[in-house]
């Protein structure tokens, strides 16, 4: 599979943490936009990876750009685990409402643990070499 064929990463990040994991899982292998504003479009199938801010709340950034594209083909969430029931919240809410696949949820930027989970997904997903 060529990174062509693979769904492009879209990715959110205001802090810098969801950017890092991106850092860490991809390896040229897929095409990769950061989303700033909401307004991107986008006519590849997309993973869509998104932080949580407060009680579980979806950024307005990501809120705005799956308002204006396609649905995610799956996404992965970011977070801080402080927050409990509310961790990872954007990505949940993203998965139940478009129905996909939740990959991982991950704390900050990835345990290496977590970011190796990442990995071994799309090793046998989308045939990417580490």
């Amino acid at each position: 599979m060529t990174k062509e064929e693979r769904p492009m990463i879209v990715y959110f990040s205001g802090t810098g943490q969801t950017k890092r994991l991106v850092e860490k899982i991809n390896n040229g292998s897929f095409e990769v936009m950061r989303m700033k504003t909401g307004n991107e479009e986008i006519k590849r199938p997309y993973i869509l990876i998104t932080p949580t801010y407060m009680k579980g709340e979806i950024p307005k950034q990501v809120q705005k750009f799956i308002n204006n594209n396609h649905a995610p083909k799956e996404v992965i969430g970011t977070g801080n685990r402080q927050w409990g029931q509310y961790f990872c919240g954007a990505s949940k809410q993203i998965a139940e409402m478009f129905k996909i696949p939740l990959i991982a949820k991950i704390e900050q930027s990835g345990h290496f643990n977590e970011v190796n989970s990442i990995k071994e997904y799309f090793t046998t997903e989308y045939k990417v070499s580490y």
